[in-house]
């Protein structure tokens, strides 16, 4: 992992791999990614365009192992190389979907990516999302948890993107949530599935508390309904919150 200078805030933690957490231009902000084994396919960044928005992306590669890891630092590599040239996530996305799917198709790997970018003046957040889920987004306003679905496939399918940008306006108090599908395919010894309705539930009830405090809810929940259960797949996460002032800075914990 890593984020562009001004918003880096690193640290690793004992068996939970990389941590981000920071609070910046109105938004606190927490990460984590989780991998099942030494090695993992998903990924999450943060960088700066050339207009100064601040992009994001999560994404998940479609296999496990070695192969998905190298899969993914390509992948991750042209995301980054495409960010400061577009001031669209679909076009960004559509940059990187080109090269993989010239170079990489024959892998029989491909990738799903959610990508934002937050405009901090505004609140604006314009995203793009190829196949990913899921995608969580708590409504303060009304204290509703929705699904964003994925409008295309995933990065490398097609020679061409499908997907678009959509844009939302967020509110104090609004919480974005993108995980990989480790969270809600993650299994307790029954064969049962934690599912997308408990983390809605999760997120929902904590939506009051820090991005890092609701990370770690996500990650504790999960973990106590699988019991004894080891994990199968990496589980991986981005949670933005609104906060009040501009600006505002903290600790994100």
């Amino acid at each position: 992992f890593q984020a562009e200078d001004g918003i880096r805030d690193v640290e690793r933690s004992r068996g939970l791999g990389d941590v981000y957490k920071r609070q910046v231009e109105g938004l606190d902000i927490a990460a984590i990614c989780h991998p099942a084994n030494e090695v993992g396919g998903d990924f999450f960044d943060f960088v700066y365009n050339a207009d100064g928005l601040l992009g994001m992306a999560l994404g998940d590669v479609t296999n496990k192992g070695v192969p998905a890891a190298l899969f993914m630092v390509v992948s991750r590599t042209l995301l980054r190389a495409a960010a400061p040239l577009h001031a669209s996530p679909c076009r960004v996305l559509e940059h990187a979907n080109s090269d993989i799917y010239d170079d990489l198709s024959n892998t029989g790997m491909f990738v799903t990516v959610f990508f934002a970018y937050y405009n901090a003046g505004t609140r604006k957040l314009t995203y793009a999302n190829a196949g990913h889920a899921p995608v969580l987004f708590y409504h303060h306003a009304t204290a509703t948890c929705e699904l964003w679905r994925a409008d295309g496939p995933p990065v490398g399918v097609l020679p061409e993107l499908t997907s678009h940008d959509h844009v939302t306006h967020l509110e104090e108090g609004d919480v974005l949530v993108v995980m990989s599908d480790g969270f809600n395919e993650a299994a307790n010894s029954q064969g049962e599935r934690f599912g997308i309705q408990r983390l809605q539930e999760v997120i929902a009830a904590n939506a009051s508390r820090s991005a890092g405090k609701i990370r770690a809810a996500l990650l504790s929940a999960v973990e106590t309904f699988a019991e004894s259960t080891p994990q199968a797949d990496d589980q991986t996460v981005i949670v933005l919150k609104v906060t009040g002032a501009q600006g505002n800075r903290g600790t994100g914990a």
